[in-house]
């Protein structure tokens, strides 16, 4: 039973080292990294070890100048940054999805919990842009990144 069982594992070994190490395979996370963030990033550092994450992880939008990489299972979270542009080239402005006063979908994320509540956007902002909001529980605002139209996540 023993070599039956190294007879299926031994084939995935070789196929992906990050596979039957059972840590996240860095290069393909960077493929979908850049493919998401729409331009160049730099390299994620290979001495990193991040446990495999059982389901796909999640991807945010660009924010001030990184992309968010993380996996809600088991906690971890990565920023990957984007390369800078060339000096000279301007980004194009990324169009307004939030307008001051709009009410908004407050999605605030933690260690294994999410809370989903209402909120007013306090400024104008665009998609993976940083956004003040104001809500109930928080009437003093906090600040949030746009995930989509209508939606702010606050991370812990």
């Amino acid at each position: 039973m023993k070599t039956a069982h190294f007879a299926l594992t031994f084939p995935l070994a070789l196929a992906s080292p990050a596979l039957a190490s059972g840590f996240e395979d860095i290069d393909a996370l960077e493929e979908r990294v850049a493919q998401v963030a729409g331009t160049p990033i730099l390299p994620v550092d290979r001495r990193m070890k991040l446990a495999r994450c059982p389901d796909r992880a999640v991807i945010d939008p660009p924010a001030m100048n990184a992309v968010a990489v993380r996996c809600p299972a088991l906690g971890w979270r990565i920023r990957v940054a984007i390369a800078s542009q060339p000096s000279g080239v301007r980004a194009e402005a990324s169009p307004v999805v939030i307008r001051r006063g709009d009410e908004v979908d407050v999605t605030y994320v933690g260690d294994g919990f999410e809370i989903i509540g209402l909120g007013t956007a306090l400024s104008d902002a665009a998609m993976g842009e940083t956004v003040r909001v104001k809500s109930l529980t928080s009437p003093s605002g906090a600040r949030g990144i746009v995930v989509g139209a209508g939606s702010v996540e606050i991370s812990r």
